[in-house]
């Protein structure tokens, strides 16, 4: 009974759909197979010349939900219509569909629209592949004026090219959607001026990977990659040049980009020494080019750099990564070796105990890590069940909020497609919060936590939002509990994990004026991860001490100093050093330095007489 009064009113919306619009657009609603070009060009037309983008998107999404009374939604003939339904919303509105405020904040999206001509639109949909890629890729920080504009540069100089590699289109089009940022590329210090830098040459750029996939072949390889693996492609706004000289003279395997990293000798005598004594990573050449890092040799970022561009130029995703590690920091590379397998340990030294390694996500510029890039790209998300709860996730969010049961029944049929299905635990967090209820939020981040137990960074995510769940509800010894819990279970396997904990503990004691006791905890912790010592001191260590100085405690700041000072100190390249002096000169307490060598390694000690003479 209750299936039969939802099928009703989907037949009412329907009807109300169909009202809106032309006779000559029913037959969007008849989905037993693909779009013709003449439907599609009967769309654009229609909605260039008198708007209703979202009358027909809605219309689209109206004609899939009676047709998945099965719970599939895999058939190209819906996801066809679902792409084309979720873009037509965002050219009517200006909001992605997981941009909540946009969505309550959106007007008329006309501005966007009129940067185009009229015949590039007709070219974007006319090529239902590009159309499915930019709906599974384009994310709320991307800049929609900017993606529709780098897709028609691309088609206005190479249509045939974005019809073959659409997918190759779609990443051009997230990547450079807008100005990129001044430390990007991932170029150290003053070489920077010196590399072969070009902005806005996408069109070059995609020009050149068009035309050595098909000559070095590894044109396959480009039409089997998703955009959202293919933007670790492109994302090098570099003269193309420079990919053809990797290609002339740096003969590697595709499944060993890594291979590339050990190609470049380490140069020591690119730490150099300034005038003042201090230490700068100087790059002594004319140019920072592939060839001059080859010839000349650098440090860890520089045969990261080196291997990070040698990869792309053969047409596979790499990233840069850096972390830190018992001598402070590094820089190493990861690289697709495989369908949807990365390597993400390529000049990365186990010894050095580099736990968990950073990058930037070209499409957002956010921080990415490790082991967030590995979960992306599991195995799980190429699975039927993964792909059909997505699709049903995402039809549930292009619904109206007024069909809010429609809404989450779709939500509960992905859920039940796949439970660990990331970003529907993401969708109904969200929708928690925006109406706080303590309880319920237990009751999610418990069932999160169980949900993703062989994931740590998810599982201690839900566990750390516990914590906060407990402590509203006044469930302090639960809380204490978990917390305690947190910290010992990552300690040998993602120390950075424990450390961020054991930090959080720390402070929240130093803001409830409970001092002494987060000093003895911090104390303690330091001694027991000071085998991890550049996450204690970016981790630990700093947000512990400014944490002091903001409480006006200057001589718990000073010991705590003193304790990172006595436990952390001498690194061989003095990189431990150089952050817990940062550290000092942050809160205003002097340093002393003892015993350099060469290479910048010196044991430090709070100067006590020039700090008491100074206050």
């Amino acid at each position: 009974m209750k299936k039969v009064l939802i099928l009703l009113l989907l037949c009412v919306a329907r009807v109300e759909a169909v009202a809106e619009l032309p006779r000559d657009l029913e037959c969007l609603q008849q989905v037993s197979g693909p779009l013709t070009d003449a439907q599609r060009s009967l769309i654009i037309d229609h909605c260039l010349k008198d708007g209703g983008w979202k009358d027909v998107a809605d219309q689209l999404v109206t004609g899939i939900i009676p047709n998945i009374s099965s719970g599939e939604l895999t058939k190209p003939n819906l996801v066809e219509r679902l792409r084309l339904a979720q873009v037509l919303l965002w050219l009517e509105t200006g909001w992605h569909e997981d941009n909540t405020q946009a969505r309550i904040d959106s007007k008329s999206n006309g501005s966007l629209i009129a940067t185009i001509p009229a015949e590039q639109w007709r070219a974007i949909f006319r090529l239902p592949e590009l159309i499915n890629s930019l709906g599974e890729t384009v994310v709320p920080l991307d800049d929609l004026e900017g993606v529709f504009r780098v897709l028609a540069d691309l088609i206005g100089k190479n249509p045939k090219a974005v019809a073959d590699y659409p997918a190759l289109a779609a990443a051009y089009a997230v990547v450079y959607d807008q100005k990129l940022p001044p430390s990007w590329p991932p170029i150290l210090y003053n070489a920077r001026n010196r590399a072969p830098l070009v902005v806005d040459n996408w069109c070059e750029s995609f020009a050149y990977f068009i035309d050595q996939a098909e000559k070095k072949g590894f044109a396959a390889r480009l039409r089997g990659l998703r955009a959202d693996e293919l933007k670790f492609v492109v994302d090098a706004p570099i003269d193309p040049a420079e990919f053809r000289w990797a290609l002339k003279n740096v003969p590697i395997n595709p499944g060993d980009v890594g291979a590339a990293f050990f190609m470049v000798k380490y140069d020591l005598t690119r730490i150099a020494k300034t005038a003042g004594g201090e230490r700068a990573l100087e790059w002594h050449y004319p140019d920072y080019t592939l060839a001059s890092i080859k010839k000349n040799g650098g440090v860890c970022g520089d045969q990261a750099y080196f291997a990070w561009l040698v990869g792309k130029a053969n047409g596979v995703p790499t990233i840069f990564l850096t972390g830190r590690g018992n001598e402070g920091g590094h820089a190493w590379v990861g690289f697709l070796a495989h369908k949807n397998k990365w390597n993400i340990d390529s000049g990365r030294y186990t010894e050095q105990r580099y736990i968990t390694g950073t990058a930037i996500d070209p499409q957002t510029w956010e921080k990415i890590t490790d082991h967030e890039l590995a979960l992306i790209s599991s195995r799980m998300t190429l699975s039927q069940k993964y792909i059909n709860s997505s699709l049903l996730l995402t039809l549930a969010k292009l619904l109206p909020e007024k069909r809010d049961q429609e809404r989450m029944q779709l939500v509960a049929n992905a859920t039940k497609e796949c439970p660990d299905n990331y970003r529907i635990w993401q969708f109904n967090e969200a929708r928690l919060q925006r109406t706080p209820d303590s309880k319920a939020l237990k009751e999610f981040y418990l069932g999160m936590a169980a949900e993703f137990k062989n994931t740590p960074d998810i599982r201690s995510y839900a566990q750390r939002k516990l914590v906060e769940a407990y402590r509203k509800l006044g469930d302090n010894t639960s809380a204490d509990q978990l917390e305690k819990k947190l910290v010992t279970r990552n300690k040998n396997d993602r120390a950075d994990i424990s450390i961020a904990t054991a930090s959080g503990m720390i402070t929240d004691k130093i803001r409830s004026g409970s001092k002494d006791d987060a000093f003895r905890l911090y104390r303690k912790s330091v001694q027991d991860f000071k085998k991890d010592a550049g996450i204690v001191a970016s981790d630990m260590v700093r947000p512990v001490v400014i944490a002091f100085s903001e409480a006006g405690d200057e001589d718990l700041a000073v010991k705590a100093l003193a304790v990172a000072c006595r436990e952390l100190t001498p690194s061989y390249f003095g990189m431990i050093e150089d952050m817990i002096e940062g550290i000092a000169n942050d809160v205003d307490v002097p340093i002393k330095s003892q015993h350099p060598n060469q290479y910048g390694g010196r044991t430090l000690e709070v100067d006590t007489k020039a700090h008491s003479k100074a206050k």
